[in-house]
């Protein structure tokens, strides 16, 4: 097939009839091979506790009103996809930027609501950065019984300043959990991190747990200790998977 034949065929390409398509549906005649598409991806893939929602950009150039710019992708040009995946990195589910029509809380709310809709209610804990985080979200999280843990900027609405940009020494917490148990913190390390969760309560536990036996060798000890010295102390956040009734998955 010549170069010219192969283009126009891909130009008139298309999955659906043209009297089928609603007016202003962009993605109309694409739409039953997304759809199907996306239904082998749920049918076929079992998921666990963990999911997580991020975007993607797909590249083009050519003429589309809801072609997207981003200066710091390796190509800007292209159409913004958000998509949910398990934490093996299975895509579940997915959504472009055209199709999130409803406006009324926000795109990022809607986004997530949108594409975790069939696996809400289960137990299982949503993971998105802080472009997705909001106290809606949480709040409308908790009542479907799904957990949300996410970064958070210090620009937020609706988050106490007192809070947000509380003045804390390396290894410091200073949080705020409200009733219904979402939890904001802020921590310092390197910088000030802070987070939104509705899974873990505002309680630190260290991860190196080794105590050192006086009987042991003395040769061990100071590797252990040379060992210890090198590593990076870390700390987690402690579960409470209890919080708002919400079960596991």
């Amino acid at each position: 097939m010549s170069r010219n034949r192969f283009q126009l065929l891909l130009s008139f390409m298309h999955f659906s009839y043209n009297n089928s398509i609603l007016p202003g549906d962009r993605l109309g005649k694409i739409q039953p091979l997304m759809d199907m598409l996306q239904m082998r991806y749920q049918r076929l893939n079992v998921q666990g506790e963990n999911i997580v929602i991020d975007e993607t950009l797909i590249p083009w150039r050519g003429r589309l009103s809801f072609r997207k710019y981003i200066a710091n992708k390796a190509n800007p040009y292209g159409i913004k996809h958000f998509k949910l995946c398990s934490t093996e990195g299975y895509l579940v589910s997915k959504n472009t930027f055209w199709q999130v029509i409803n406006w009324e809380f926000g795109l990022a709310k809607n986004i997530c609501e949108d594409i975790s809709a069939k696996l809400k209610g289960e137990g299982r804990t949503l993971y998105v950065d802080n472009f997705y985080t909001s106290y809606e979200l949480a709040r409308s999280m908790i009542n479907q019984k799904t957990h949300v843990v996410s970064i958070l900027l210090v620009i937020k609405k609706y988050f106490r300043k007192e809070l947000m940009g509380a003045p804390i020494k390396k290894g410091e917490v200073v949080a705020r959990e409200k009733s219904n148990g979402i939890v904001v913190l802020k921590w310092k390390d390197k910088r000030d991190i802070r987070m939104l969760s509705t899974k873990h309560a505002p309680v630190m536990v260290s991860t190196l747990n080794e105590q050192i036996n006086p009987d042991e060798p003395s040769t061990n000890r100071r590797s252990r200790s040379t060992r210890r010295a090198t590593e990076k102390p870390l700390a987690v956040f402690e579960y409470n998977k209890g919080k708002s009734g919400i079960g596991s998955v």
